[in-house]
This record gives C-alpha cells, structure tokens and sequence, in this order.
C-alpha cells in the first residue's frame, strides 16, 4: 500500500494539495519496499509542480525501467486546487474515488481516460478528470481490501454497502472513515482479511 499527501508547489504559495493511494501488486516484503521507492518521488514531482498525469507517467517509467520483477501497482492521485476548489484526479487502473456531496448524494469518480496500472504498459498515457468540491463535500479514496472484505459466508462487503454506509455516516471527513472503518469491520469480523484495508478521507469544511 502506498499513501503519500504532499504539498504542490505553485508560485510557493502551497495552494495545491495532493493525495495518493495506491495498491502494490503481491505480498510480503518486496511490495512494501516498491510502495516505499515510489513515495518519495510523488512527493518530489507534485512538490515541484508535475502535473497529475505526468506523474503518475513518470513514476510508470521508473518502474519499467528498474526492471522489478512482476511488480505493478494500481494508483489513484487527487490534485486539490484550495483557491478553485476542484479537485482533479489521474487513476491507473485503481477504484474510482467516492464524494459524499453536503446534500447526501453519493458520486463515483470515473476518470475516461484512466490508464492501466503503473509498471505495466511502457508510454501508458492517463489523463485528468477535474470536478469542483462544494462546502461540505466529502472524498473518498479507498482500496479494494475495502469492498472485497469477507464475511463468515464468504460474502464481500461490496460497494453497495459501502455506498449505503458512506449516505449514512454524519457530516465530516473524519466521521465518514470512521463509519467505513466500523462498517467494515463489523461485516468482517471473525475471517482473517487476504487483502489489505485502506481508506483516506478528505473534505471542503462547510463555513457559517
């Protein structure tokens, strides 16, 4: 699992905010050390003022060109503009991210030009999807852990479940993980997990 926040750089004002969640491709220690290789480097091109989708492009190089053996990994990056406040994300082959709009409604983020996984397609292209956050919006980036949790019936937790649990959580960006993160593992208690569980919440603070 690879999670990076960094602040962009634009004019040195810092008034760009990125978010990554990423899934590593197989287990144990080789996984661990690929997601800590590329953390750094997401932090240094966003830092410096790399566009979404060129980053996610250029970390999909190096990992091509270092020649891992059979590892890829699927990410999802937001790019949060505080002054327009929109958000613009890139995926590569990861779960769409979810908004929990202040009136309730729930919304997919389905990026068309989404690319496959990084390390996998060499010159892979991923093109930007932007959407204006309103106050009290809420983001929710997620890995699959989340929806192919287990039951003791060996039912998974699904996205409609997790849909229904993210409508139904209060307002806020703490309190809808916390609602997901409970969900979960009420669903799942007792069956030990094959896959990690991920979840990173963000929002627009409603004002007044």
């Amino acid at each position: 699992i690879a999670v990076e926040r960094a602040g962009a750089a634009s004019a040195g004002r810092g008034d760009r905010w990125a978010v990554a969640i990423g899934d590593v491709a197989g287990k144990g220690m080789p996984a661990a050390l690929l997601a800590a290789s590329i953390c750094p480097e997401i932090r240094h091109l966003v830092g410096i003022g790399v566009a979404p989708e060129e980053v996610l492009a250029r970390v999909n190089r190096r990992i091509l060109n270092a020649e891992v053996d059979g590892r890829f990994l699927t990410m999802a990056l937001a790019q949060l503009d505080v002054r327009s406040h929109e958000m613009t994300v890139v995926n590569a082959g990861h779960v769409g991210p979810l908004v929990k709009r202040a009136s309730g409604a729930i919304e997919s983020v389905r990026c068309e030009g989404a690319g496959p996984p990084l390390g996998v397609v060499p010159h892979a292209v991923y093109r930007p999807v932007t959407i204006p956050l309103q106050q009290g919006d809420v983001v929710v980036l997620y890995t699959d852990g989340v929806t192919d949790a287990l039951n003791g019936n060996n039912e998974s937790f699904g996205e409609e479940r997790l849909r229904k649990t993210l409508s139904g959580a209060r307002q806020g960006a703490a309190a809808a993980g916390e609602a997901i993160l409970a969900a979960v593992r009420d669903f799942a208690r007792g069956p030990t997990q094959f896959d990690d569980i991920t979840i990173v919440c963000f929002g627009r603070l409603e004002v007044g």
